[in-house]
């Protein structure tokens, strides 16, 4: 590690004294509070021990003169401990670099930090600080103290902690940095920045003077942050004062948008060959984000703990100001705008945008601005995508190889087969995603390195490369990284990564559309055999986050963070063992294929489980879900699934379902399911099942029509209701007709999707 990164892995760990401090085990005797903490003279009190915690805590992992172990013990002269530890004290420019992080991060003004790091800090609220859980961020329960996992993300109306339950959580991650601690060294850093989301995401990062409601993992990666792009900008002079200077745009926030997402992961895929390659195509733009975020830093001189977030296609990363760092944005940039014409002739790209920002953009009162300012530039570049005035205009491709439709590449349409001999070759870029989807079946560990050493190394972009392993391999000095991509959350030494979505899969192999489709309806004798899509996108995830009071950099990236989370790891577990095809979920959003009935049984599981996760915000979740054949073309089903998401997020308030191609409120619809319940136990035959069908119809005009848009004959749909009733049905049914005859006039549209369901589930299955 250069200097720059071990302030920011410094950073990273300055707080993790809260974490062991709250557990109630005690620092050796005879400790020296005063290396650490400020005093208080009135009571004669060290306060902040936390920084004495953290301080012994590095023993068990920070090198000696003697004994090298997982970090150096110093930061060019200085102590890596005292760097760490000495944020309330500091002295020298590295401990003032981490301090400034710190109090930035925290969203503090200088003088707000100033008060706050001479206040006396023993307890002046009704808990203690090791009793106060952290707030939910989006109602008033707050989280349990747990590790972060599937269940843990919603929070449970939690009043109150104790040492108890600090210690038993403490233990579980120190069992977890023990399996770490076997790992290569090289690995240590991601490693432990893994874990301290895994074991510190619940836990409060202050009680004192401030809302708990920060996680200590988002102010710990936050502050790393900040202290990597403080060191490299002043790693040329290490003046404190300057270090102090809040006015100064010291800082650069870029942000890069990958768009035309749609067009790279449906364009021209003919269905037959769809499930081979979409997950394939998905994937690769997780892959990909990652690997630009990850160049952007080594470009840039910065540690990896620079980059705020990576998923749904967009990346986030904090640098240091200067016109060199804008110089290397601008080369990177055009180095992706030649990729992207070169092999999506330009119909897709990552766009990379950019805000000049101080300290005090960061402090609670400027940062919506800040985040507000950001986006417009995000919005802007997405309309200038390449620049073709500086780049050669014309595109090139494969004219004179292509002779005949044999040797066009069946997946894309597009590019040139080298051998089509054989039915599932394809070109050279598409082979790419069909072995990623192969591989993600397969394998548990990706690993992305800057040189190719195998024939199984595929490329992805400037000469970065990944290789799909089933167990951990050595790391050399061209590794940039190992994740482990199991679903399981054990914890194996390799930072965790979300990237292996659920997929129905037989033998290691995925599951053809057509074989989905025939598992429609338990794959029995009735039920129409068909698909569903499922597009499904968070509402209002824009005004909740510039409105919400969302005034801290941290808690920003809590709030991203545990949304992705919900997307990439509890849907993709509710899945699990489903006939069903995720082609993404991640960021706020979500896109499903799978048997037609499952598709729908798990839009209501989502909506639900999601409704719980955000109560008491304004946040819901709408979804467009549509039937085909197999044969359908899958850019075709892409554009009518956006069609009908936006369907359902056009109702007044959104949080609505299309299905069936009626649209309406979420809330309307399930509370109606009752007549399903009721069909299916009165067993209608299937003359009077379509016949209601049709008196729907009648109903639906009735009420959404002006009084000239529909015949007079559609206001007797009572009475033919009730006469068809009397002809097809039993008396001891009547409670049917009573139902029917409120849903149908109050809710047409409702019962009609109920009806469709249950037509489309008892219709023959040839």
């Amino acid at each position: 590690m250069n200097s720059v990164e071990k302030i920011a892995v410094a950073a990273l760990l300055h707080d993790i004294g809260k974490f062991y401090q709250r557990t109630g085990y005690k620092l050796p005797e005879g400790y020296e509070l005063n290396e650490y903490c400020p005093y208080v003279k009135i009571g004669n009190y060290y306060t902040h021990q936390h920084s004495a915690y953290t301080a012994e805590f590095l023993k068990d992992i920070v090198g000696t003169v003697d004994k090298e172990k997982f970090i150096d013990s110093t930061i060019d002269d200085e102590s890596f401990e005292n760097v760490c530890s000495k944020h309330h004290k500091p002295s020298t420019p590295r401990e003032w670099i981490v301090a400034i992080a710190d109090r930035i991060a925290s969203g503090f003004e200088r003088e707000e930090f100033e008060s706050y790091n001479s206040s006396d800090d023993r307890e002046i609220k009704k808990l203690k600080y090791y009793e106060i859980p952290l707030e939910g961020v989006f109602g008033d329960k707050n989280f349990a103290l747990k590790k972060l996992d599937s269940d843990s993300i919603i929070a449970d109306g939690t009043k109150e902690l104790s040492k108890e339950m600090y210690r038993e959580l403490w233990e579980q991650f120190m069992d977890d940095l023990e399996t770490l601690k076997s790992k290569p060294k090289e690995n240590f850093v991601r490693g432990l920045d893994y874990l301290l989301k895994k074991y510190t995401s619940f836990i409060p990062s202050s009680t004192f003077h401030t809302k708990a409601n920060i996680p200590l993992y988002d102010h710990l990666k936050t502050s790393a942050a900040f202290a990597s792009a403080l060191a490299k900008y002043h790693e040329n002079s290490m003046d404190i004062d300057k270090i102090r200077d809040y006015k100064e745009k010291k800082f650069l926030l870029i942000a890069g948008d990958f768009f035309g997402i749609q067009n790279f992961i449906f364009s021209d895929v003919p269905t037959s060959k769809a499930s081979k390659i979409l997950r394939g195509r998905s994937a690769f733009i997780q892959i990909f984000i990652k690997v630009v975020a990850l160049k952007i830093c080594k470009d840039l001189g910065l540690s990896e703990l620079s980059i705020i977030s990576t998923n749904a296609g967009k990346f986030e990363i904090l640098a240091s100001n200067g016109p060199k760092t804008i110089e290397k944005l601008y080369c990177i940039q055009d180095e992706l705008n030649e990729w992207f014409i070169k092999n999506t002739f330009g119909e897709s790209g990552i766009g990379i945008s950019y805000k000049e920002a101080s300290a005090q953009d960061f402090t609670s009162g400027n940062f919506q601005k800040l985040r507000e300012e950001l986006a417009k530039k995000v919005e802007l570049t997405k309309y200038k995508k390449f620049d073709l005035v500086n780049q050669e205009p014309i595109l090139s491709y494969d004219e004179d190889k292509i002779k005949d439709n044999e040797h066009l590449c069946k997946y894309c349409n597009k590019r040139f087969v080298k051998d089509a001999s054989e039915e599932d070759n394809g070109c050279d870029f598409c082979n790419i995603f069909i072995k990623l989807g192969e591989k993600l079946a397969k394998r548990d560990f990706i690993k992305i390195s800057t040189t190719k050493t195998s024939d199984n190394d595929l490329e992805i972009f400037s000469n970065y490369y990944i290789r799909f392993i089933d167990k951990d391999i050595g790391i050399d000095e061209k590794t940039v990284a190992v994740f482990d991509i199991s679903k399981d959350e054990e914890f194996k030494g390799y930072e965790k990564w979300p990237l292996k979505s659920y997929v129905k899969s037989k033998e290691n192999k995925i599951v053809e559309f057509e074989e989905l489709a025939d598992m429609s309806c338990k794959g029995g004798d009735k039920g129409v055999k068909a698909l569903m899509s499922l597009k499904g996108d968070v509402d209002n995830m824009g005004d909740f986050l510039s409105k919400g009071n969302i005034n801290s950099f941290a808690k920003y990236n809590f709030i991203s963070r545990l949304i992705d989370y919900f997307f990439s790891v509890k849907v993709s577990k509710m899945m699990d063992g489903k006939n069903l095809y995720t082609i993404f979920a991640g960021g706020d959003d979500l896109f499903v294929i799978g048997a037609w009935d499952e598709v729908i049984d798990i839009a209501k599981k989502i909506r639900n489980e999601f409704m719980d996760f955000v109560e008491g915000s304004k946040l819901s979740i709408s979804m467009g879900l549509v039937m085909f054949k197999p044969t359908k073309p899958i850019n075709f089903v892409a554009n009518i699934s956006e069609k009908a998401l936006e369907d359902a997020k056009a109702l007044e308030g959104k949080n609505g379902i299309t299905l069936f191609g009626e649209s309406v409120k979420w809330g309307s619809y399930l509370q109606n399911l009752k007549l399903y319940d009721e069909l299916e136990k009165a067993d209608p035959n299937t003359t009077f099942t379509y016949r209601l069908r049709d008196i729907i119809e009648m109903s639906k005009r009735v009420k959404y029509s002006k009084p000239k848009e529909f015949n007079i004959e559609d206001t007797l749909w009572r009475s033919k209701l009730t006469y068809s009733f009397t002809r097809n049905m039993d008396k001891e049914d009547e409670s049917l007709l009573t139902t029917l005859n409120d849903i149908v006039e109050k809710y047409p549209k409702e019962a009609k999707m109920v009806v469709d369901e249950f037509i489309y589930k008892r219709r023959d299955a040839r």
